[in-house]
């Protein structure tokens, strides 16, 4: 239904992940929540239906957001946008750490505990080597003890020649059989 809020969406998601509801039906839920994806500079967030937004359930982009990523992770289901979902949400964190309120908070960790229970990707081992132009900048590694850290490189301006095309390389070592993934963002 076109009307439901996104909120409503998003807990009919979950809840057709855990039961035995008909795949045209799921398909439908999970293509509305779909068609509200919208992406800026951000990544990409799921937008309220401005005709019936839930304000007594706290229902926001952020909650709206993160229920969709928790909905994807119960269901396992593969969606071409994810990587754009996890990048909005970290972007939208305040300089405190928390995402705005307790509700907001709470979804985003809940939901990104369930993604990354799904995916392993607390179990990733991997070295992944930097370069530009063929010559390797730094390479950082990332197991269990560092998987949530974030590897920063800053090149000054002056590292890049004007008016040439410049090749940046990342080169991944994987030292397990995990599937291993890194978002970067330049």
């Amino acid at each position: 239904n076109e009307k439901a809020s996104s909120l409503t969406l998003g807990y009919l998601a979950r809840l057709a992940s855990r039961e035995q509801w008909s795949d045209s039906f799921t398909q439908s839920v999970y293509t509305s929540l779909e068609n509200r994806v919208d992406i800026d500079s951000r990544g990409a967030y799921v937008k309220s239906n401005v005709g019936n937004v839930i304000w007594q359930y706290y229902e926001t982009p952020v909650k709206n957001t993160a229920l969709f990523l928790k909905a994807l992770a119960a269901s396992q289901r593969s969606y071409s946008q994810t990587d754009k979902l996890l990048r909005w949400l970290l972007a939208s964190r305040s300089r405190d750490g928390a995402w705005g309120s307790t509700q907001n908070t709470l979804s985003v960790i809940d939901a990104f505990t369930e993604y990354l229970s799904w995916k392993k990707e607390t179990e990733s081992d991997f070295a992944l080597t930097f370069s530009l132009d063929n010559a390797k900048i730094e390479t950082f590694d990332f197991s269990k003890n560092t998987i949530l850290s974030i590897f920063e490189k800053f090149l000054p301006l002056s590292s890049f020649e004007p008016n040439t095309m410049h090749t940046v390389l990342f080169e991944k070592d994987n030292r397990n059989d995990l599937v291993n993934v890194f978002y970067y963002d330049l």
